[in-house]
């Protein structure tokens, strides 16, 4: 119920009989008339104690329930049916043989001898709609008689049926947002406020045309511009699948670096590490590159700890691992940091095999990894001494473990082209979202593709997340990135594209449907122009992306 919908005092029947001497200081100009609290109100005769009640309910009993309860019995009982001839016109004679001392051919219907039946019976009868809309429904004649039942379909609820007893003109706020213009003769005392009749209300906020609602939607609910409604929504939609879930990825990213720079320091600390390389920009499997005293290069992966947010879990971090697909060798060393550095947790990989998260516990005893969790520093990195000779090594050949070696070499040629234009680069050294680095602080997905294949002249770019071939799916509009960067190259003639970046906005992807949404499905894959295109396609239409290319004035 909105603020100017109608409240109890609008009732004054009802008003009149709330007990005040139980309800101090109540205001019934504050409350619903179709309030569902229960109040005390006096018997109207000065027979009964107040009683005790809902306001809907009461809203519709003019007088004191109790009396009605003790009264209604009495003035029943000695009386028949055929007493109350208003009630036997409302019965529906379709269904019943009304005659049942006359014998009638093929006669199905039950008999009915309506001078057998007492006011106060149980008996249930079929009775008609009294507006002759709806089909007739089962009540009960004790029922019937008592509160002259109504047809429910035509009822419809205790608000539309109340405000038939109010004029238009009554609510002036109401009145006050009409459309006189399209309305010009329009006599507000004469027109109901419960009326199905449609008029035109102005907007609220003065910026679209008048729209059309019933008169009886409008008072009871206060309904506004539909434009204005739906506009709100769409921009609380976008706030809530655009900046959250941007913000909360941005803030795992900082996390995820300054534990980077964490485990550096740990490493660092110990006797036999003579250097310590971060290496995620490369996108290897591991983030670091210890160098011992003995010049052997070990590999470590690194994840931060966060603290649990589940009940019942006070003292307990959660670290999450990659798909259990995308395995790490049995022997690479796993670092786990929370930000605080309150504890420190250090294991090979194949302690943790076949697992996607796991629980640790600084504090525990009895914890399954009590023996990997350090409170204590230096007993961090005796650990870290004791499991390096069993660490898996670097090969001679880095490039054996950058996965996209390719694309690697693209995001070099992109940040020399950053700083030819003035553009502040920043690379994402997590795997773990969509996002590949940051340009002015805008989140970037890059992608490199040589997939051309004959005479075809454009080329063909994966617009998909997933850690195999299998399981990809669309890129999402809710995804943290805000710009896809694309760079190709010719595969028969190598070098021919390089250093030249297509730039299109995340809003153009989702305009041309390549991304989910809610009703869109995405695109797993899409074609791009190469930047010669103007040249190479001197007969074919203009291709979309063309006037993305280069484009780097998009991220300044």
């Amino acid at each position: 119920m909105s603020q100017n919908g109608l409240k109890l005092i609008h009732f004054p029947y009802a008003f009149n009989q709330i007990d005040f001497e139980k309800h101090p200081g109540f205001d019934a100009s504050k409350i619903s008339f179709n309030s569902a609290k229960n109040l005390y109100w006096k018997c109207m005769n000065g027979i009964h104690d107040s009683y005790e009640v809902q306001i809907r309910r009461k809203i519709r009993i003019a007088g004191c329930i109790k009396c009605d309860i003790e009264a209604t019995p009495n003035s029943q009982r000695e009386k028949m049916l055929t007493d109350f001839p208003d009630i036997i016109k409302q019965i529906d004679t379709k269904k019943y043989n009304m005659n049942p001392k006359v014998s009638i051919p093929g006669n199905i219907l039950p008999d009915l001898d309506i001078t057998i039946y007492k006011a106060g019976s149980t008996k249930k009868l079929y009775f008609l709609c009294e507006n002759g809309i709806h089909e007739s429904r089962e009540l009960e004649i004790r029922n019937k008689i008592k509160n002259d039942t109504k047809c429910n379909e035509c009822y419809i609820g205790s608000k539309k049926s109340l405000l038939r007893g109010f004029k238009l003109i009554h609510f002036p706020y109401a009145c006050a947002q009409i459309d006189l213009m399209k309305h010009p003769d329009l006599d507000l005392s004469t027109i109901c406020a419960g009326s199905d009749k449609k008029l035109h209300w102005l907007c609220e906020n003065g910026i679209h045309d008048s729209y059309e609602t019933k008169i009886n939607d409008k008072i009871q609910n206060n309904s506004g511009c539909q434009k204005c409604f739906h506009e709100s929504k769409r921009n609380e939609d976008y706030e809530e699948k655009q900046k959250k879930p941007i913000n909360n990825n941005i803030q795992n990213l900082l996390n995820g670096e300054e534990t980077e720079k964490n485990a550096k320091e740990l490493f660092i600390e110990s006797e036999y590490v003579k250097e310590v390389d971060n290496i995620a920009m490369m996108r290897c499997k591991a983030d670091l590159v210890i160098t011992t005293i003995k010049d052997e290069k070990k590999q470590v992966q690194v994840k931060t700890a966060y603290p649990s947010t589940s009940k019942g879990s006070i003292g307990c971090y959660n670290v999450t691992l990659n798909n259990i697909k995308t395995k790490y060798d049995d022997n690479m060393l796993m670092v786990f940091i929370p930000i605080d550095k309150s504890f420190y947790s250090v294991m090979l990989y194949k302690t943790l095999k076949n697992v996607t998260s796991i629980i640790l516990r600084p504090d525990s005893k009895e914890s399954k990894w009590k023996d990997n969790v350090f409170t204590d520093k230096k007993k961090c990195i005796e650990k870290i001494n004791e499991l390096l000779p069993h660490t898996i090594d670097m090969p001679e050949n880095p490039e054996m473990y950058i996965t996209l070696t390719k694309e690697y070499n693209s995001k070099l040629r992109l940040i020399k082209k950053c700083e030819e234009h003035n553009l502040k680069f920043r690379d994402n050294k997590t795997n773990s979202n969509t996002i590949d680095c940051f340009i002015n602080n805008h989140p970037i997905q890059m992608k490199f593709s040589t997939n051309r294949s004959g005479k075809m002249i454009v080329f063909s770019i994966q617009t998909c997340k997933g850690s195999n071939l299998n399981s990809k799916f669309p890129l999402e509009y809710s995804d943290p990135f805000k710009f896809l960067i694309v760079e190709v190259d010719d595969p028969k003639k190598e070098g021919r594209y390089l250093n030249n970046f297509l730039i299109i906005p995340k809003d153009i992807l989702l305009e041309k449907e390549i991304l989910k949404n809610d009703g869109l499905k995405g695109k797993k894959t899409t074609t791009i122009c190469p930047p010669d295109y103007d040249k190479v396609a001197v007969n074919q239409k203009n291709h979309w992306t063309f006037k993305y290319w280069n484009r780097f004035d998009l991220l300044s």
